[in-house]
C-alpha cells in the first residue's frame, strides 16, 4: 500500500502555468511559473509552438519558474531555431541558474538581454 501511494506521487506532474499573451503589436509574452522539466516540457513547448506562429519578438519570462532542466532548456533552443526569419528570442529571467544553462547550451545571448528586460518590466 505505501509502495503504491509512492508511485502515484511519483506519476503526478509538478505544476507549471503557461499563459500566451501579445502585449503589442509583434511581441508575444510567454509567462510561466512552476516547474519546467521532463514532465511539463510538453505544455511548456506547446506555448512556445502557439506563440511562434505570427510574432516578431517572443519574449519567454521565466522569473517565476522556480526549476527548469535540460529538457526545458531544449524546448527553448527549439524554438530558437522555429522562429520566423527576422523574429527574435528573448527570456526575462533574474535566476542565475537559468542563464548558466543558457550558457551551457549556447544560447547565453537571450540570457543576457533578460537582465535588461527584467529591469523594464
Amino acid at each position: 500500500m505505501l509502495k503504491r501511494r509512492w508511485l502515484n506521487r511519483q506519476r503526478r506532474e509538478p505544476p507549471l502555468e503557461v499563459h500566451v499573451s501579445a502585449q503589442e503589436e509583434g511581441v508575444i509574452v510567454v509567462e510561466c511559473a512552476g516547474e519546467i522539466d521532463i514532465r511539463t516540457a510538453g505544455r511548456f513547448g506547446e506555448g512556445l509552438r502557439t506563440a511562434l506562429r505570427a510574432t516578431r519578438m517572443l519574449v519567454v519570462d521565466l522569473r517565476r519558474v522556480t526549476r527548469i532542466d535540460s529538457t526545458g532548456i531544449g524546448q527553448i533552443a527549439g524554438a530558437c531555431k522555429r522562429l520566423l526569419p527576422g523574429a527574435r528570442l528573448q527570456i526575462r529571467s533574474e535566476d542565475q541558474r537559468v542563464r548558466i544553462l543558457l550558457q551551457i547550451a549556447g544560447l547565453g545571448h537571450l540570457a543576457a538581454a533578460s537582465a535588461r528586460l527584467a529591469t523594464e518590466a
